[in-house]
This record gives C-alpha cells, structure tokens and sequence, in this order.
C-alpha cells in the first residue's frame, strides 16, 4: 500500500498536477496528525464492546439509520487492512475538521461576521472520511485549507458526511438539520458509490412477491431505515427475541472472559481474544447481518435487476433535482459530484486496487449491479443534453485516470492520497464555478 509522508510529498506533487504548489500545506497537515494518538480507540476484534463503546459515537436514528453523539473524540478501526480513522464531533453532533476546531455554530457565526462561504458537504463513509485517518485528512477539512493555501480564498467547510448512507439521507439531513442551522450556505453532494446499491436494494425488496418483504421497505425508505423496520417487524415474535437474548448472552460472556484473559495474559490471550471474536460474532449477529442475509435471499435474475437498476436511477436523478430546488429556494447554490470507484473510470490499478475490485473488497459482492447503474445513468442523465442539472454536476469517475499511485482502500474509500487528490480537484471546482464562493 501507498503511503504518504513528508519524504516523499514533493515527488507526489509533481507527479500527480492537482497537487502542484501544495507541498508546504500537505507536509503541515502530516505534522499536525500526531495530535490524534490520544485519542481513545475502538478495537474491532471484541465485537460486542466495540458495539457499546461505538453506540456513544453512532446512537441509532429511526431517519438516518444512525447520528452522532455530541462532544465525541474517538478513533475506529472498521477496516482489517487499515489503521484506526479519527472522528471528533462538536456539541451538535457534526464532525469537526480538526482537533482545535470551534462547535460548528460558533464557525458559522464567525464566517456570517467575516461575510465568508459557508459550503455544506454531504456524503457518505468517504466524505466522513474513513481511510483519511485524521479530521483533518477529510475531504472538508482538505478542501477548505486547499482553497486558502492555494487560491487565497477562505471560506467554512461543514462535514455532514454520514457512513453507510446515501443521498437519499444526505437530503433529509440538509433538509431537516443542516436549514436549521444556516439557509444561506451552499451545497456540495459527493455520492454514488452507495447510491447505486443502497437505492438498487430497496427497489428489490419492493418488487418481491412476498408481502412480509415487500412491505419492509415504502417509498421514502432507505437501506438504513429499512434495517430499523425489520427489527420492528419481529417486534411481537417470541422465538426471535429469545434467540436474540440467548445469542447477546453468549456474547457478553465470550467478550467478558476475553477481556479478563487478554488483560492477565496479554501475549498469551492475543489470539484467543481474536478466537473468542470470532465465535462470539458467529452466535451474536446483528441486524444488519440478518437483513444482508435477506437481501442475498431475493430473486437475483438479470431481468429483475435491471428493473431495479433503471428505477434506481430514476430515483438518484429525482434526489438531486429535489436537493437542486431546495437549495434554490433559499438562494443557495448546489453542486452535485459522481465519486470515483474501481468499477468507475480507468485508472490503471496497482495489485492491490485490482483484488479489490475482483474479490469486490468493500462492496458486498454486487459488482454487476454498479456496472448496469453507471451505464443506465450515463444514458439517462450524462448523456442528456437537455437536463437543468448539468450545469450543477461533475463526474469525478474519471478523475484518477492518469494515476499509477494507490489511492484506495477497498472499492471505494480511499486513502489520504486519495482523499488530498479528489478534495484538489473539488477545491479546484469550486473555485472555478461562476459565483460559487461569493
């Protein structure tokens, strides 16, 4: 795997051209990530612990599948092949961009006083920034400190990225939290790699023949939302809460005796910890295994997931023209961006990126529903030449094309390389687009 570090950030800035004249900012920005190590960590080998300790973190959410905690400081390793990322919260619950950052609001009002751009940001894991290690390796926090470094231009960069959601999230979370805060500010969505499955699942569950799964999901559901109905479904089903009493006592057991162990016997009880783990992920599993599992269940013919694909589509279009009016009516600009993925674009592949793409590392096995979605959207949207949007969309597929140096992590998220590249060239949109920063 590519690492950066300040040896070698002056031969990754001539390589790579979005990255020119930014070698003092990237090396300041390596400099300052040994503030993040004491940080408290969630290990993800003890299943349940992680679990509670990452629910003060991520506290379920009925709309949004999950929010985060207020006053949060924590580091998470959700990835085997990657160190822990770093998240730090406000008093709201919104992720910071860095460690000594003020509470959003409190940015906000600065910047109204400063008469500054405040840019909402909404995605999903990767503008959350998982594999960019550190708050100040997202891409807002990336973005904002590009545009001063590079184009003298200052403005708020507000990191409502949300792991494990969609657009369709992305929209309430503008419409129902982020308004509240400030109208004015403009929008910035970085989506797609969820999109194409999330919203592809949903229109599955729909067209099951089977009531009890079809009636899982509605249309305003999302994947997260719909995890919550069916654990209301089985609400009233005794043999189901007792597996689920039987299996949690188990695995409170296994993660007691593991702790107790490891603590006594630390080089000893390293790989029995990592045994007990396993066996206790085995007996206690969650909701979302237990949806997936019914996902895998369904009629899996290409004729049915192409029906699922072109109504997916329609539904990603619909989104962001409904996101593209809202913003409208409160004279706010939108700019909507496709992220790059393995599946997308032609970047030439180190060996690793290639087994990610081939084993789908990351994306649940569902390789072919992202090629019929980028080929349905292409011909629906990005090959339309009479569409409102287009003036408000950048497909950013393509954008790794060039680049021989690794730059993700699975199928999607992407490393800090990644992470500065893609926030390069947003920085570079959005400096270039007509009225955008004004």
């Amino acid at each position: 795997m590519t690492k950066i570090n300040r040896y070698n950030v002056k031969d990754l800035t001539l390589e790579i051209p979005v990255l020119n004249k930014l070698d003092t900012f990237i090396v300041n920005r390596l400099n300052s990530n040994n503030d993040f190590e004491r940080i408290e960590k969630i290990d993800k080998k003890n299943i349940l612990s992680s679990i509670i300790k990452g629910r003060k973190f991520a506290f379920p959410s009925s709309i949004y599948g999950h929010r985060f905690g207020s006053d949060q400081s924590i580091s998470w390793n959700l990835r085997a092949n990657t160190s822990s990322d770093s998240y730090i919260t406000d008093s709201r619950g919104i992720l910071k961009n860095n460690l000594d950052d003020l509470n959003v609001y409190d940015r906000i009002l600065n910047a109204k006083k400063k008469n500054l751009p405040v840019i909402l940001m909404f995605g999903g894991s990767t503008m959350m920034s998982m594999g960019g290690s550190t708050p100040n390796f997202s891409i807002p926090s990336l973005v904002e400190g590009i545009l001063k470094a590079k184009y003298d231009t200052e403005v708020v960069c507000i990191n409502y990225g949300l792991g494990g959601t969609c657009s369709r999230e992305a929209l309430d979370l503008y419409i129902h939290d982020a308004r509240e805060l400030i109208k004015s500010a403009n929008v910035v969505f970085y989506d797609g790699w969820n999109c194409s499955t999330y919203l592809t699942q949903i229109h599955r569950l729909r067209s099951s023949r089977e009531n009890t799964i079809k009636n899982l999901a509605s249309a305003g559901d999302t994947y997260r939302t719909t995890e919550n109905n069916f654990v209301l479904l089985n609400f009233y089903s005794l043999s189901w809460h007792l597996k689920r009493v039987l299996s949690l006592f188990v695995a409170n057991i296994f993660s007691f005796v593991a702790t107790v162990l490891f603590k006594k016997f630390k080089t000893f009880s390293k790989n029995l910890q990592t045994l007990f783990s396993i066996i206790q992920n085995k007996l206690f599993t969650t909701p979302h295994d237990r949806f997936k599992k019914i996902i895998n269940n369904l009629d899996n013919s290409d004729k049915l997931i192409t029906a699922a694909v072109e109504k997916a589509v329609v539904q990603y279009i619909d989104i962001h023209e409904c996101t593209d009016a809202v913003c409208k009516a409160n004279n706010s600009k939108f700019v909507w961006m496709q992220q790059p993925t393995v599946y997308w674009g032609n970047k030439p592949l180190t060996d690793n990126e290639l087994e990610y793409k081939h084993t789908n590392w990351g994306s649940d096995n569902v390789s072919n529903i992202y090629s019929e979605f980028e080929d349905k959207f292409s011909s629906e949207f990005k090959s339309s030449k009479n569409n409102k949007l287009k003036e408000s969309f950048y497909d950013l597929t393509g954008e790794f094309d060039a680049i021989t140096k690794e730059l993700y992590l699975d199928t999607g998220h992407l490393n800090m390389t990644g992470n500065l590249v893609i926030s390069a060239k947003i920085a570079n949109i959005l400096f270039n687009k007509k009225d955008f920063l004004k």
